[in-house]
């Protein structure tokens, strides 16, 4: 079961409460994880979630708590809550936004759910690929949503690591998300229009 956890633990050094927040696409795997060094560890919280919306939905949720809360020893996922009493209005909080974390994104016009060989519901989301060129997001669809959908792909030399470009042995198609393909043809049509005088790399700084 993929989805969203949170849950809480004491600091032992300022005996604060802190949240800890994160997505997982196996509750019971993630679980086990945390076990290895806390083995009384459960999560106060989950929401299930579609796996091609677990980045997005985490993020969200993210946001929303460094609105109310200090972070944690700079960590991207715990916040420090305090005392018991605040305890209890981050546990309220949290059972108000985490249920609505839910269907935010998804379409009325469009049945997920799909049935596999093996008997088991599936979203069809889980099934596209990831952008190559930004975290978190998923290939666009070029048809109707649904079983039979087309992905849109590219042709490129090169791809990102999330520090810089990496240049591939041979031009490779890959798949691009909604976003990267509105960069895309930002950056293809300026080149094509550029001055004939200037280098791309001048035109861009300039």
């Amino acid at each position: 079961m993929s989805g969203i956890y949170a849950f809480f633990n004491i600091c032992p050094y300022t005996l604060r409460w802190i949240l800890t927040v994160g997505k997982c696409e196996n509750k019971e795997s993630r679980l086990s994880d945390y076990r290895t060094t806390l083995a009384s560890i459960e999560f106060n919280f989950f929401q299930e979630i579609p796996k091609s919306l677990l980045h997005r939905k985490e993020q969200e949720l993210i946001r929303l708590l460094k609105k109310r809360y200090d972070v944690h020893r700079n960590s991207l996922e715990q916040f420090i809550i305090g005392g018991d009493g605040e305890r209890d209005v981050a546990t309220n909080f949290l059972l108000e936004h985490m249920n609505k974390l839910e269907t935010k994104g998804d379409s009325k016009h469009v049945d997920y759910k799909y049935i596999d060989v093996y008997g088991e519901v599936g979203d069809i989301r889980d099934n596209r690929d990831k952008c190559t060129f930004m975290p978190g997001q998923l290939a666009m669809i070029t048809t109707k949503a649904g079983p039979n959908e087309k992905q849109r792909h590219v042709w490129t030399k090169f791809k990102t690591d999330g520090q810089g470009l990496i240049e591939l042995d041979q031009p490779t198609r890959v798949p691009i998300s909604k976003p990267a393909w509105d960069v895309w043809q930002c950056a293809t049509k300026t080149a094509l229009h550029k001055p004939k005088e200037a280098t791309l790399d001048r035109y861009i700084n300039e």
